[in-house]
Formats: C-alpha cells, sequence, structure tokens
C-alpha cells in the first residue's frame, strides 16, 4: 500500500487533510468547503443522513452535461467509504451519485472530466463494485447503470486501497491527496 489508506478506512478526520481551497466544483454555487462539510455531516450524521443531506455534491462533483470536476477525484474515496458503510443511513442516495458519477464519465466529453478522475474510479471500482453485491436492496439495486457499461469502462482496475500517488495522473490532484490520505504514524 505505500502510504495509502483503504477507501474503507476514511473518516470524517481526513477531510481536514483535503486542501478544498485548492480544488474546483463544477457548480459555483456549491464551493469545494462545501463539499467538504456536506462529508462531514454525513460522516457525523451516520445513520440519521438523508437523501436531502447528499444533494449539492449530485451537482458539485460531477454531471452529464458539465463533466467531472478536480472536487470529485477529492471527494470519491469519502463517498465510497460512506456508501460502504452500512451505517450510513444516506447509503443508496451515495450509490445513486456513484452511478450518476460512472454515467456522467461515460457520456461526458474527455476534455470535461478532470485529469485524474479516470485512474481514481478505476482504482475505487473494487470498492463500488461490491456495492452491486450488498445485503441492502436499497444499495445493491440503485446503480442499474453500472451493469450496462461498457466493456472497456472497467479495465485495469486496481485495489481500492491503493496509495493517492498512485491513483491519479494529474501532478497537482496526486500532490494534493497525497497530502490529504497519507498514512498518519
Amino acid at each position: 500500500m505505500n502510504g495509502g489508506v483503504r477507501v474503507a478506512e476514511l473518516s470524517a478526520e481526513a477531510l481536514d487533510e483535503v486542501p478544498w481551497d485548492r480544488l474546483e466544483s463544477i457548480d459555483p454555487t456549491v464551493p469545494p468547503e462545501e463539499v467538504r462539510r456536506v462529508l462531514r455531516r454525513l460522516f457525523r450524521k451516520g445513520p440519521e443522513s438523508t437523501e436531502d443531506d447528499c444533494r449539492p455534491l449530485f451537482n458539485a462533483l460531477g454531471t452529464s452535461e458539465r463533466g467531472i470536476s478536480s472536487v470529485a477525484t477529492a471527494a470519491l474515496p469519502f463517498v465510497v467509504a460512506l456508501a460502504a458503510n452500512p451505517r450510513t443511513g444516506a447509503r443508496a442516495s451515495l450509490v445513486e451519485l456513484l452511478a450518476s458519477l460512472s454515467q456522467a464519465q461515460e457520456t461526458t466529453p474527455p476534455e470535461s472530466i478532470v485529469p485524474g478522475w479516470p485512474e481514481a474510479w478505476r482504482h475505487a471500482h473494487h470498492a463500488v463494485q461490491s456495492l452491486l453485491t450488498d445485503p441492502d436492496p436499497a444499495v445493491a439495486g440503485r446503480p442499474s447503470r453500472w451493469r450496462t457499461a461498457p466493456a472497456g469502462s472497467w479495465s485495469g482496475v486496481g485495489p481500492s486501497g491503493t496509495s493517492p500517488s498512485a491513483i491519479l495522473q494529474d501532478e497537482q490532484i496526486r500532490a494534493l491527496l497525497d497530502e490529504a490520505l497519507a498514512v498518519r504514524s
């Protein structure tokens, strides 16, 4: 793992290590700092979190019309960790968000996707795919769009615990996430 943090081990405390002010949202009404606040609220509320708590993430991270933002690359491990946690009340909404991001990456022109996103998605893919067989039918039944993705979409899938430096190709984003997700001794 060489300095990486497993997706399932991410927590609200790790959110503070991400330099959100250096990232960009695709929705100017939802700045990156708001994405951090939304994610923190989801961690804090746990079983009490709802679909409404997730709503700002849908427009800030990525859409088929606007592309996928740098804040999405930073938020992805946290979204996956929350969606994979059975104690998160808004799991089904977070899985729908992941499905929406999957759809956006398949339908958005490549120039509208931040350079580090495809690699980050490939490395999160194993954890995301495990949601398809989740024991909770509300979670497993949500991502129907993943089942119809083109065959080449999932090539090169790496383990969900890969270090941030292996996740991203974009040097600026890679540096940001290396700082944010480095294992604390």
